[in-house]
């Protein structure tokens, strides 16, 4: 009952080959069939340009999208196989929203696997285990149920309005009705007003409002499955905010890709609600 399909690319210390996306279990069997460990007995692989090239498989637009990295060693970066950096794939497979799950050996963990798996949300798996549980605990990964919902307006009235907003899949869903107020041609609308560096960040991470009409408002931190994970509160122009990548309790949070929110009120009264990715590497 699953809608899927199976792509593959293979690699030595360049790009061996694409076999481009199919509906064909059986023809991709054999695909798999045919593959043979050959060349090695040196490393590093140029794991890097296979990640990227499989990044710009052509991708149904509602797809949950996967990535089974299989490897024993560590990869080329920036160097004679390959002009990328480990940060420029981690780029492409976010914007994608791609998972990558890596199959590889326990000592390339930490270094190689981690700042990948753990940016795209997915996991490691040790190649000398059994391949069919490994499998089969990936293909039962439960996508995501939530999502963030952005709307402008067509309107040119500074009036408040009401927007009827409706959510329905397979026959369920819901609708909630929601009041806006502020104008859409409020200055801080027409320019994005958040800024933060570095990014990724480890630890610390400085947040900036860049607009000399706010006044007051909130950074929030939220993780990848919307729990609130931090929360400032300020009540100046143009405020400077460090987080040392703890909760409100005061507790270390993990590695990954967390969402910062701005809840900004300006000289005039009127609120704006800007939000972007932050990603926080061990």
């Amino acid at each position: 009952g699953v809608d899927f399909r199976l792509g593959m690319v293979t690699f030595l210390d360049v790009i061996e080959n694409i076999y481009p996306f199919t509906k064909d279990v059986q023809y991709f069997q054999q695909l798999t069939a045919e593959q043979y460990a050959h060349g090695g007995g040196d490393g590093p692989e140029n794991s890097l340009d296979a990640l990227k090239a499989a990044s710009e498989f052509e991708f149904r637009p509602n797809s949950k999208r996967i990535i089974i990295w299989i490897t024993d060693i560590s990869y080329h970066e920036r160097d004679w196989a390959t002009d990328l950096s480990k940060q420029q794939v981690i780029d492409a497979l976010l914007e994608k929203g791609i998972q990558v799950q890596a199959i590889g050996t326990n000592y390339y963990k930490s270094e190689y696997y981690d700042p990948i798996t753990i940016a795209t949300g997915g996991d490691y798996f040790d190649i000398n285990g059994n391949f069919r549980d490994i499998l089969l605990k990936i293909s039962r990964f439960q996508t995501s149920g939530k999502y963030l919902v952005s709307y402008m307006s067509s309107s040119s009235s500074s009036a408040q309005a009401e927007v009827k907003l409706e959510i329905r899949y397979a026959g369920l869903g819901g609708s909630k009705i929601l009041k806006l107020s502020e104008s859409p041609n409020s200055p801080l609308n027409s320019e994005k007003i958040l800024s933060f560096y570095p990014n990724p960040f480890n630890p610390v991470v400085t947040f900036l409002i860049n607009n000399q009409n706010v006044l007051s408002g909130q950074i929030q931190i939220f993780n990848s499955i919307g729990q609130l994970v931090k929360e400032f509160n300020f009540n100046n122009p143009n405020p400077s905010i460090v987080w040392n990548a703890v909760n409100n309790n005061g507790s270390s949070i993990s590695s990954g890709m967390y969402f910062v929110r701005a809840v900004v009120t300006d000289v005039n009264n009127r609120k704006h609600i800007e939000t972007s990715k932050i990603l926080y590497l061990k």
